[in-house]
Protein backbone atom coordinates (compact mmCIF):
# COMPACT_ATOMS: atom_id res chain seq x y z
CA UNK A 1 0.00 0.00 0.00
CA UNK A 2 1.35 3.12 -0.88
CA UNK A 3 0.88 5.46 2.03
CA UNK A 4 3.08 8.73 0.38
CA UNK A 5 1.28 12.00 0.95
CA UNK A 6 0.99 13.53 -2.16
CA UNK A 7 1.51 17.58 -1.59
CA UNK A 8 0.91 20.06 -4.29
CA UNK A 9 4.10 21.38 -5.25
CA UNK A 10 2.78 25.02 -4.28
CA UNK A 11 3.52 23.92 -0.73
CA UNK A 12 6.63 21.74 -1.66
CA UNK A 13 8.36 25.10 -3.22
CA UNK A 14 7.03 27.14 0.16
CA UNK A 15 8.94 24.47 1.79
CA UNK A 16 12.01 24.35 0.10
CA UNK A 17 12.29 28.36 0.01
CA UNK A 18 11.88 28.63 3.61
CA UNK A 19 14.30 25.47 4.16
CA UNK A 20 16.63 27.62 1.86
CA UNK A 21 16.35 31.02 3.89
CA UNK A 22 16.79 29.45 7.10
CA UNK A 23 20.21 27.95 5.85
CA UNK A 24 21.06 31.43 5.17
CA UNK A 25 20.66 32.96 7.97
CA UNK A 26 21.92 30.27 10.13
CA UNK A 27 25.37 30.75 7.98
CA UNK A 28 25.16 34.59 8.43
CA UNK A 29 24.97 33.86 12.18
CA UNK A 30 27.22 31.76 12.68
CA UNK A 31 29.92 33.80 11.26
CA UNK A 32 28.69 36.70 12.98
CA UNK A 33 29.46 34.37 16.16
CA UNK A 34 32.78 33.13 15.32
CA UNK A 35 33.61 36.80 14.07
CA UNK A 36 32.55 38.00 17.71
CA UNK A 37 34.92 34.88 19.30
CA UNK A 38 37.56 35.60 17.53
CA UNK A 39 37.59 39.39 17.63
CA UNK A 40 37.91 39.44 13.76
CA UNK A 41 37.46 43.35 13.42
CA UNK A 42 37.50 43.11 9.77
CA UNK A 43 34.23 41.87 9.64
CA UNK A 44 31.17 43.99 11.29
CA UNK A 45 27.68 43.67 10.57
CA UNK A 46 25.38 47.30 11.47
CA UNK A 47 22.07 46.76 13.91
CA UNK A 48 19.95 47.08 10.69
CA UNK A 49 21.34 44.52 9.37
CA UNK A 50 21.10 42.08 12.57
CA UNK A 51 17.44 43.37 12.30
CA UNK A 52 16.96 42.07 8.80
CA UNK A 53 18.44 39.22 9.27
CA UNK A 54 16.33 38.25 12.23
CA UNK A 55 13.65 39.53 9.96
CA UNK A 56 13.89 37.13 7.48
CA UNK A 57 14.66 33.99 9.95
CA UNK A 58 11.18 34.65 11.84
CA UNK A 59 9.46 34.73 8.03
CA UNK A 60 11.31 31.52 7.38
CA UNK A 61 10.83 29.66 10.29
CA UNK A 62 7.00 30.68 10.25
CA UNK A 63 6.59 29.65 6.70
CA UNK A 64 8.59 26.14 7.86
CA UNK A 65 5.90 25.66 11.15
CA UNK A 66 3.16 26.26 9.03
CA UNK A 67 4.26 23.29 5.87
CA UNK A 68 4.94 20.66 8.51
CA UNK A 69 1.34 21.67 10.42
CA UNK A 70 -0.17 21.43 7.40
CA UNK A 71 1.16 18.32 6.14
CA UNK A 72 0.77 16.89 9.42
CA UNK A 73 -2.84 17.73 8.66
CA UNK A 74 -2.95 15.51 5.46
CA UNK A 75 -3.87 11.79 5.89
CA UNK A 76 -1.91 9.17 4.46
CA UNK A 77 -2.93 8.79 0.76
CA UNK A 78 -4.93 11.71 0.25
CA UNK A 79 -5.04 13.81 -2.57
CA UNK A 80 -5.25 17.23 -0.70
CA UNK A 81 -5.57 18.91 -4.31
CA UNK A 82 -8.53 17.28 -5.40
CA UNK A 83 -10.26 17.69 -2.07
CA UNK A 84 -12.45 20.16 -2.59
CA UNK A 85 -14.23 18.60 -6.10
CA UNK A 86 -14.07 14.98 -3.87
CA UNK A 87 -16.84 17.08 -1.11
CA UNK A 88 -18.88 18.29 -3.97
CA UNK A 89 -19.46 15.43 -6.03
CA UNK A 90 -20.26 13.59 -2.62
CA UNK A 91 -22.48 15.62 -1.72
CA UNK A 92 -24.50 15.99 -4.55
CA UNK A 93 -24.55 12.27 -4.36
CA UNK A 94 -25.81 12.30 -1.38
CA UNK A 95 -28.71 14.61 -2.00
CA UNK A 96 -29.58 11.90 -4.73
CA UNK A 97 -30.34 9.22 -1.74
CA UNK A 98 -33.56 9.31 0.22
CA UNK A 99 -32.44 9.94 3.49
CA UNK A 100 -29.12 11.45 3.43
CA UNK A 101 -29.81 15.00 2.71
CA UNK A 102 -30.88 17.65 5.37
CA UNK A 103 -34.36 18.89 5.36
CA UNK A 104 -34.63 22.30 5.11
CA UNK A 105 -37.96 21.99 7.69
CA UNK A 106 -37.79 20.21 10.84
CA UNK A 107 -40.62 17.68 9.57
CA UNK A 108 -40.61 13.82 10.08
CA UNK A 109 -41.94 12.88 6.53
CA UNK A 110 -42.29 9.15 7.35
CA UNK A 111 -44.12 9.74 10.66
CA UNK A 112 -46.24 12.02 8.97
CA UNK A 113 -46.69 9.73 5.62
CA UNK A 114 -47.71 6.56 8.41
CA UNK A 115 -50.51 9.24 9.57
CA UNK A 116 -51.89 9.87 5.84
CA UNK A 117 -51.04 6.95 3.75
CA UNK A 118 -53.48 3.97 4.89
CA UNK A 119 -52.20 0.33 4.93
CA UNK A 120 -53.28 -1.43 1.72
CA UNK A 121 -55.99 -3.71 2.02
CA UNK A 122 -56.43 -6.55 -1.01
CA UNK A 123 -59.30 -6.05 -0.57
CA UNK A 124 -60.14 -2.46 -0.68
CA UNK A 125 -60.89 -0.77 -4.39
CA UNK A 126 -58.60 2.11 -5.38
CA UNK A 127 -61.30 4.44 -5.44
CA UNK A 128 -62.18 3.93 -2.20
CA UNK A 129 -58.11 3.63 -0.68
CA UNK A 130 -57.50 7.27 -2.52
CA UNK A 131 -60.52 8.72 -0.57
CA UNK A 132 -59.40 7.39 2.48
CA UNK A 133 -56.27 8.98 1.38
CA UNK A 134 -58.01 12.32 0.45
CA UNK A 135 -59.46 12.42 4.18
CA UNK A 136 -56.04 12.00 5.66
CA UNK A 137 -54.87 14.65 3.82
CA UNK A 138 -57.83 16.37 4.92
CA UNK A 139 -57.31 15.87 9.03
CA UNK A 140 -53.24 16.58 8.59
CA UNK A 141 -53.58 19.82 6.25
CA UNK A 142 -56.46 20.97 7.24
CA UNK A 143 -58.15 20.60 3.05
CA UNK A 144 -61.46 22.01 2.53
CA UNK A 145 -62.33 19.77 -0.64
CA UNK A 146 -60.59 17.25 -2.73
CA UNK A 147 -60.69 15.21 -5.79
CA UNK A 148 -57.99 12.46 -6.57
CA UNK A 149 -57.91 11.96 -10.15
CA UNK A 150 -56.50 9.11 -12.03
CA UNK A 151 -55.58 8.61 -15.97
CA UNK A 152 -56.92 6.29 -17.71
CA UNK A 153 -54.08 4.32 -19.99
CA UNK A 154 -57.19 2.94 -22.67
CA UNK A 155 -58.08 7.02 -23.76
CA UNK A 156 -55.23 8.94 -22.01
CA UNK A 157 -58.04 10.98 -20.44
CA UNK A 158 -57.78 11.64 -16.45
CA UNK A 159 -60.82 10.99 -14.69
CA UNK A 160 -62.23 11.23 -11.13
CA UNK A 161 -61.49 8.23 -8.86
CA UNK A 162 -62.83 10.25 -5.19
CA UNK A 163 -63.29 12.64 -4.13
CA UNK A 164 -63.44 14.56 -0.25
CA UNK A 165 -66.42 17.19 0.76
CA UNK A 166 -67.38 17.57 -3.11
CA UNK A 167 -69.58 20.40 -3.25
CA UNK A 168 -71.03 20.48 -6.57
CA UNK A 169 -74.17 18.32 -7.73
CA UNK A 170 -72.45 17.42 -10.87
CA UNK A 171 -69.81 14.84 -10.95
CA UNK A 172 -66.09 16.37 -11.92
CA UNK A 173 -64.81 16.69 -15.17
CA UNK A 174 -62.32 14.92 -17.08
CA UNK A 175 -59.28 16.17 -19.22
CA UNK A 176 -56.26 15.24 -20.74
CA UNK A 177 -52.88 16.34 -21.01
CA UNK A 178 -52.63 20.37 -21.24
CA UNK A 179 -56.46 20.70 -20.96
CA UNK A 180 -56.91 23.56 -18.23
CA UNK A 181 -54.83 24.13 -15.10
CA UNK A 182 -55.05 20.10 -14.09
CA UNK A 183 -53.75 19.24 -17.70
CA UNK A 184 -51.43 21.68 -17.39
CA UNK A 185 -50.18 20.34 -14.33
CA UNK A 186 -50.02 16.85 -16.10
CA UNK A 187 -48.13 18.20 -18.26
CA UNK A 188 -44.96 20.25 -16.44
CA UNK A 189 -45.46 17.84 -13.47
CA UNK A 190 -45.16 20.71 -11.51
CA UNK A 191 -47.08 21.44 -8.43
CA UNK A 192 -49.28 24.18 -9.43
CA UNK A 193 -50.56 26.34 -6.60
CA UNK A 194 -52.49 29.20 -6.21
CA UNK A 195 -53.20 31.67 -3.03
CA UNK A 196 -55.52 34.33 -2.05
CA UNK A 197 -57.70 33.62 -4.98
CA UNK A 198 -61.02 36.14 -5.02
CA UNK A 199 -64.51 34.58 -4.50
CA UNK A 200 -65.96 32.15 -6.86
CA UNK A 201 -62.60 32.33 -8.84
CA UNK A 202 -62.11 28.78 -7.85
CA UNK A 203 -65.74 27.48 -9.80
CA UNK A 204 -64.03 28.94 -13.17
CA UNK A 205 -60.48 27.40 -12.76
CA UNK A 206 -61.45 24.16 -11.20
CA UNK A 207 -63.53 21.10 -11.19
CA UNK A 208 -64.29 21.58 -7.58
CA UNK A 209 -66.90 23.59 -7.94
CA UNK A 210 -68.98 25.85 -5.24
CA UNK A 211 -67.00 26.91 -2.33
CA UNK A 212 -65.02 29.64 -0.70
CA UNK A 213 -61.56 28.28 0.20
CA UNK A 214 -59.39 30.74 -1.44
CA UNK A 215 -56.27 28.82 -1.93
CA UNK A 216 -55.80 26.41 -4.00
CA UNK A 217 -53.48 23.65 -4.84
CA UNK A 218 -52.80 20.84 -7.80
CA UNK A 219 -49.89 18.27 -7.01
CA UNK A 220 -48.95 15.70 -10.20
CA UNK A 221 -48.32 11.86 -9.20
CA UNK A 222 -45.45 10.73 -10.94
CA UNK A 223 -44.23 7.24 -12.00
CA UNK A 224 -41.05 6.78 -13.64
CA UNK A 225 -41.29 10.86 -14.78
CA UNK A 226 -45.08 10.75 -16.55
CA UNK A 227 -47.97 11.57 -14.50
CA UNK A 228 -50.40 8.83 -13.99
CA UNK A 229 -52.73 11.02 -11.37
CA UNK A 230 -53.58 14.40 -9.61
CA UNK A 231 -54.41 15.79 -6.59
CA UNK A 232 -56.35 18.58 -6.31
CA UNK A 233 -57.06 20.28 -2.80
CA UNK A 234 -58.53 23.68 -1.30
CA UNK A 235 -57.70 25.11 1.60
CA UNK A 236 -58.98 28.28 3.55
CA UNK A 237 -54.77 28.55 5.19
CA UNK A 238 -52.29 30.04 3.35
CA UNK A 239 -49.67 27.91 1.02
CA UNK A 240 -46.20 28.30 2.97
CA UNK A 241 -42.80 27.34 2.20
CA UNK A 242 -42.92 24.35 4.62
CA UNK A 243 -45.98 22.96 3.79
CA UNK A 244 -44.98 23.25 -0.29
CA UNK A 245 -41.85 20.73 0.23
CA UNK A 246 -43.84 18.61 2.98
CA UNK A 247 -46.85 18.19 0.70
CA UNK A 248 -44.31 17.48 -2.47
CA UNK A 249 -42.72 14.84 -0.50
CA UNK A 250 -45.33 13.13 1.19
CA UNK A 251 -46.76 13.32 -2.98
CA UNK A 252 -43.93 11.00 -3.59
CA UNK A 253 -45.29 8.33 -1.20
CA UNK A 254 -48.59 8.71 -2.33
CA UNK A 255 -47.78 7.97 -6.28
CA UNK A 256 -46.08 4.89 -5.27
CA UNK A 257 -48.38 3.52 -3.01
CA UNK A 258 -51.11 4.07 -5.41
CA UNK A 259 -49.32 1.92 -8.00
CA UNK A 260 -48.78 -1.08 -5.89
CA UNK A 261 -52.30 -0.31 -5.10
CA UNK A 262 -53.63 -0.34 -8.74
CA UNK A 263 -51.28 -3.42 -9.54
CA UNK A 264 -52.18 -5.27 -6.58
CA UNK A 265 -56.38 -5.33 -7.71
CA UNK A 266 -55.22 -6.09 -11.10
CA UNK A 267 -53.69 -8.68 -10.09
CA UNK A 268 -56.63 -9.98 -7.87
CA UNK A 269 -59.18 -9.29 -10.80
Amino acid sequence: MNNRIKIPDRYKYGAILAYVLLNIVLVILLITIWNKLTLNSSISIGNSLYFLIILIAILAAAIFIFFLAFAGSVLPGQDISKSETVVETNNASKENKPGTFTAPFEVDIDILADKVIPKIDPRETPANYSERILINLAKEFEFTQGIFYLKNPATDTFEPLSTYAYASPNPPGTFVTGEGLNGQVAKDKKILYLNNLPENYINVVSGLGKGKACHLIIIPLLLNKETFGILELTSFRLFTEEFLWTIRNIAKIISNVMVTKIKAKGATG
